[in-house]
């Protein structure tokens, strides 16, 4: 009897530190506890379009060297090379 008990309060101390890790890891990355919505736009390139100007026509900031790495990013380019009739999906900050 006495062991049970100690073998209950043991599996409940784990289960209660896994769920504060997960918990804790979570609000780290951000995920659900953010409470700033980032918004996307769907832009499709024309002639004469550069990565760099849609970076500062579409989102907020100031670095334009992060906006179109994470442009690149979202969009799974390994370069900064647009082309015409693509579609380009831009957040609205970084």
């Amino acid at each position: 009897m006495i062991r049970s008990k100690k073998l209950r309060r043991r599996i409940f101390i784990y289960i209660v530190v896994i769920v504060l890790c997960t918990a804790s890891f979570l609000v780290g990355k951000g995920y659900g506890f953010d409470k700033s919505e980032i918004s996307y736009t769907s832009v499709l390139v024309q002639r004469g379009d550069t990565l760099w100007q849609l970076a500062d026509k579409y989102c907020d900031g100031k670095n334009t060297r992060k906006k179109v790495d994470k442009i690149k990013k979202i969009n799974n380019m390994e370069t900064s090379d647009i082309y015409i009739g693509t579609e380009l999906v831009i957040p609205s900050e970084i």
